[in-house]
């Protein structure tokens, strides 16, 4: 996927990301961004910032604690795709050595994410939007300027869902997925 990334960025002729915002449920995807952007040899990489659910944040309390860590139930976000009390064993080692911040987000950044997605016309489900929604938790954060985001800033969401749950899409975005 990331080698994709970066060649439709090239096509594009966009400049590659100095932000990329990665969706974490059990942190393959966090782990397959650190193994793509911290790769030997590639080019220099940019911050990686993980999104988790509020109440299902597992990569961020076993980045804190330093060892995987359980996060207990019951995990109730709308981001269900992302609704994990445990870290992968197997990513585990690469995402928590690669990750540069982490960001656990309230299910209320994720419905004006989906929002925000859909007045542009992309249809995202409620995991889909975390990416965005992290985005959002980040630019209001103090530390935005640390992680990154800066007005000239070049950000990648990645957006790993359509609306898969097409009843809760139309009560949150207004209107049944297109």
């Amino acid at each position: 996927i990331f080698f994709e990334i970066a060649d439709a960025l090239a096509r594009a002729d966009t400049p590659r990301p100095d932000v990329v915002l990665v969706p974490a449920g059990v942190g393959a995807l966090a782990a397959a961004s650190v193994a793509y952007y911290r790769r030997p040899g590639g080019p220099p990489a940019p911050t990686l910032v993980c999104v988790e659910p509020a109440d299902a944040a597992c990569v961020l309390a076993s980045c804190l604690a330093g060892a995987l860590t359980y996060v207990p139930g019951p995990h109730r976000s709308i981001m269900v795709g992302l609704n994990c009390g445990n870290a992968s064993p197997i990513a585990w080692p690469v995402a928590s050595r690669g990750v540069d911040w982490l960001s656990a987000v309230a299910d209320t950044r994720a419905e004006d994410a989906m929002r925000m997605l859909a007045a542009e016309g992309i249809v995202a489900g409620e995991t889909g939007s975390a990416a965005l929604a992290g985005a959002l938790a980040v630019a209001a954060s103090p530390d935005r300027e640390a992680i990154g985001f800066t007005q000239s800033a070049t950000v990648l969401l990645l957006c790993t869902e359509g609306a898969t749950d097409p009843v809760n899409y139309e009560r949150i975005v207004g209107h049944p997925p297109a």
